[in-house]
């Protein structure tokens, strides 16, 4: 069976096809626990300013032990758009 699409119809098959493929392996990363050094790596910022934003609630924090973790997700939303 030949499928006749245009242009348009052709990139939405495609990309709901790459949505569909993807989609699982994008919520596995999303999430991902960190510990706090590889937060610090990710966001490049010093331990202080980690701290900042662990106190005042920007980032949420989970605890294992006397761990802190944090959720890969939330630690990339807590970012503000600044343009």
């Amino acid at each position: 069976m030949v499928l006749q699409l245009n242009q348009v119809e052709l990139a939405e098959l495609i990309n709901s096809s790459i949505k569909t493929h993807l989609e699982p392996f994008l919520k596995t990363a999303n999430d991902t626990l960190l510990s706090k050094k590889e937060v610090l790596e990710l966001l490049g910022i010093t331990t202080n300013t980690l701290d900042k934003h662990i106190k005042s609630g920007a980032i949420p924090t989970y605890g294992l032990g006397s761990r802190l973790m944090f959720k890969r997700a939330e630690v990339m939303d807590s970012l503000i758009r600044i343009n």
